[in-house]
């Protein structure tokens, strides 16, 4: 088994949809160890960070409305444990200020 770091990226271009951070590769499970989201507006947003479950076809929040300062970054320092396909989620409720990276293990 294959043990690759990555760093996965997005800037969220759009408000109040799903902007995807990190998708699971197919025939990979992947941890990730923390994931930040930085507000580099001029105002304060909101973000939701969700993941999708694809082997139940769900969607759980991780954090609602999180409230996130300008200059400021939320922090989720708790691993999550994706499987093949799941994908981490990010949704703020402004355009153009939201940046998130996750520290993503994938073990293929």
């Amino acid at each position: 088994m294959a043990n690759t770091f990555k760093n996965a990226t997005v800037v969220a271009a759009s408000k109040d949809v799903d902007n995807y951070l990190y998708t699971t590769p197919a025939g990979t499970t992947s941890i990730a160890h923390a994931v930040f989201i930085s507000n580099t507006g001029d105002e304060t947003i909101q973000a939701d960070l969700k993941l999708y479950d694809a082997s139940a076809a769900t969607t759980s929040s991780i954090v609602t409305n999180a409230p996130i300062l300008p200059g400021g970054t939320f922090v989720l320092d708790k691993p999550l444990n994706l499987e093949a396909a799941d994908t981490i989620v990010v949704q703020p409720n402004i355009s153009g200020s939201t940046e998130a990276i996750a520290s993503i293990l994938e073990i293929t």
